[in-house]
């Protein structure tokens, strides 16, 4: 699963970017490098990522306010983004991620395993949802297809059912005099039969 996982690291310090890359980069997951928000924007753009490693702390715009543009758009409206921050976890700091979309944070120094840890797990419950979306779609498509086989049945049936009941009706009145009780009840089980096919599926 994680050879074709993007990540996307955002961070401005290099010795991060380098120690965090090597990390993920061993355990087989394609990563992009934005150095600030305004370039990780762009790479969100180009690049649809499966969770976003986001440094709150960085120069102009800071973690929050990347995270928060980056939800506004629709296709990263539900990407993972887990906070990389050195500020621990205060109250504040944590209110403030979780409003803008985070789903986790990992307080540096970080722990290689925890990381490693927290990326497969929200990268897997990301590729999850796709494949449930997915699904979705196809039992969508599939409704819509019985839907217009029902209307196809429903419409090719009108038109028999019809003059069966019109025969029916027409035999009852034109040749009451000839027919017996038996032939007289048959008919009206045809014509009660039609109406009850044309309820279920022609009206």
């Amino acid at each position: 699963m994680t050879s074709t996982s993007r990540i996307l690291l955002i961070e401005d310090e290099p010795m991060n970017i380098q120690a965090l890359s090597a990390i993920l980069k061993q355990e087989g997951y394609q990563i992009s490098v934005a150095t600030n928000g305004k370039q990780a924007l762009e790479v969100v753009a180009r690049v649809q990522p499966d969770l976003i490693l986001l440094d709150v702390m960085m120069p102009e715009m800071d973690g929050f306010e990347t995270a928060a543009l980056i939800r506004q758009r629709e296709r990263s409206l539900y990407t993972p983004i887990i906070f990389l921050t050195a500020l621990g976890r205060s109250e504040d700091a944590l209110f403030r991620g979780y409003h803008v979309g985070a789903v986790d944070y990992l307080v540096k120094p970080i722990v290689p395993a925890v990381l490693k840890s927290k990326v497969s797990v929200f990268v897997q419950l990301k590729r999850q949802s796709e494949l449930l979306e997915q699904k979705n779609i196809e039992l969508n498509a599939m409704l819509q297809e019985l839907e217009a086989f029902s209307y196809t049945v429903a419409h090719d049936l009108r038109a028999p059912l019809a003059r069966i009941d019109g025969f029916s009706q027409a035999l009852l009145e034109l040749q009451n005099d000839r027919l017996d009780e038996e032939g007289k009840r048959y008919l009206h089980r045809v014509r009660a039969g039609t109406a009850q096919l044309s309820l279920r599926y022609v009206t």
